[in-house]
C-alpha cells in the first residue's frame, strides 16, 4: 500500500477536525459521524462510502468493513463514534438506499464529495492543508501505537494483509517517541 511517509496529525489536530462540525446543521452532523467512524476505526474511504447499514452491528459496536480484494474484516468502534452515528442515523432520510452515509440528493455519497467536506472543516480551522480523509487512517494507527498497541493488532485493525505495510507507522511512532522523550524526559 503506502510506502511513503504520510502527514503527520497530532491527536490535538484531530480532536480540532472532530469538533469542527456544528451540531445545529443537518450536513454537518452527518460529516462528524464520518470523520468519528474514520478516526475510530482506520478505515479507508472507500470502506467507508460503501459501508452498508446491514454492516452495522450497534449491540457490539462492530462494523463489519469490506476491505481490498474483497476481504471481510470486522472492526470495533468507540463511544464518540457510536453517539454520533446515531445522531446521523436519526436525521437520515427514509430511503430505499442501503447505504449509510448519504448526500442531500438522498444517494450514497461519494469519495469527491466527502473530500470537499473535509476542506472546508480543514480551513474553518487552520489545519494543514496537506490533510486529505486519508490522514486520518494513519492518524489512527499511529496514535494507537504511540499509545502502546502492538503492531499486529493494527495490521489487523487496518485490514494490511502485509505486516510490512503496517510497519510504516512505526517510524512514525518512533520519531514521535523521539521528539516526547526529547521534551518530556529529565535528561532528555
Amino acid at each position: 500500500e503506502e510506502q511513503y511517509l504520510p502527514i503527520y496529525m497530532s491527536e490535538v489536530e484531530v480532536e480540532c477536525l472532530l469538533n469542527s462540525p456544528k451540531s445545529s446543521s443537518k450536513i454537518e452532523r452527518r460529516d462528524k459521524a464520518m470523520i468519528e467512524i474514520l478516526y475510530a476505526t482506520g478505515m479507508r474511504i472507500s470502506e467507508l462510502v460503501n459501508l452498508k447499514l446491514t454492516d452495522i452491528d450497534f449491540n457490539r459496536s462492530v462494523l463489519k468493513v469490506l476491505g481490498k480484494g474483497s476481504k471481510e474484516r470486522l472492526v470495533p468502534y468507540g463511544e464518540k463514534a457510536s453517539e454520533a452515528l446515531s445522531i446521523y442515523l436519526n436525521d437520515r432520510r427514509k430511503s430505499e438506499c442501503k447505504d449509510v452515509f448519504l448526500s442531500n440528493r438522498g444517494s450514497k455519497i461519494t469519495r469527491g464529495a466527502f473530500w470537499q467536506r473535509i476542506k472546508i472543516y480543514i480551513k474553518r480551522e487552520n489545519l494543514k492543508s496537506s490533510i486529505s480523509p486519508h490522514t486520518l487512517r494513519h492518524a489512527f494507527a499511529t496514535h494507537l501505537l504511540n499509545r502502546g498497541a502492538d503492531l499486529r493488532s493494527v495490521q489487523i485493525l487496518l485490514g494490511h494483509s502485509d505486516l510490512s505495510t503496517t510497519q510504516i507507522y512505526t517510524h512514525i511512532a518512533k520519531k514521535r517517541l523521539g521528539e516526547i522523550l526529547k521534551k518530556h524526559h529529565p535528561r532528555g
